[in-house]
């Protein structure tokens, strides 16, 4: 990209069908992509380009690319946008604020999304962080999203180890999540808090 130390090149994900590897340009709003045809040269090929919003995750869903996408402005929920591996817009799915990494069940029939939800003090905005489940069964063009909210987490619920420090905020402003992922039969779904020491 010719941009160092900017989010220019963050997360990477490959397409087996088309040899294509796609990875997130937040710098730019654009998602690069790669021939991998030769992995000892690879080949540019085009950009996706966004528009609005910055990428902060890609995975391949099946034979299309998820994105998760934040908003330009802090306290705006992000958006989930899928498109075919030729760059074309397939569907996009409502998700929480800061949409960061993203993970697909085994089978391929869910999505789920790490909502990060950091503030900004300047100005001063806290979003509540979450997660996003997408329902993947019936196709990418009809995919639907669930959003898991922690506003029922209560005080109680927390051992003394799991860090809540933001200035007068609520439990749920405070996690923040960073990843995600399924268990083995996708029935329960784990989310990293890292600023918080907590799963």
């Amino acid at each position: 990209t010719g941009v160092f130390d900017a989010s220019a090149a963050e997360i990477v994900d490959y397409h087996a069908g088309t040899q294509r590897l796609f990875s997130g340009n937040a710098n730019a709003a654009q998602v690069g992509v790669l021939s991998m045809a030769d992995p000892d040269a690879l080949e540019f090929l085009f950009y996706i380009e966004l528009g609005s919003g910055a990428p902060n995750s890609v995975v391949v869903v099946g034979d299309a690319v998820a994105v998760a996408v934040a908003a330009d402005t802090v306290g705006v929920a992000g958006e989930v946008r899928f498109f075919v591996t030729d760059g074309a817009f397939l569907h996009s799915v409502p998700v929480g604020f800061l949409p960061d990494a993203l993970t697909v069940s085994d089978d391929g029939t869910l999505l789920a999304v790490a909502n990060e939800g950091e503030p900004d003090y300047n100005i001063p905005v806290d979003p509540e962080g979450s997660a996003t489940i997408v329902d993947l069964s019936s196709g990418v063009v009809n995919a639907v999203a669930t959003q898991v909210a922690f506003t029922s987490i209560q005080p109680e619920d927390l051992d003394g180890s799991i860090r809540i420090f933001g200035p007068d905020a609520t439990i749920a402003q405070d996690l923040e999540p960073e990843y995600v992922a399924f268990s083995a039969d996708n029935s329960q779904l784990y989310v990293s808090c890292q600023e918080n020491n907590a799963m």
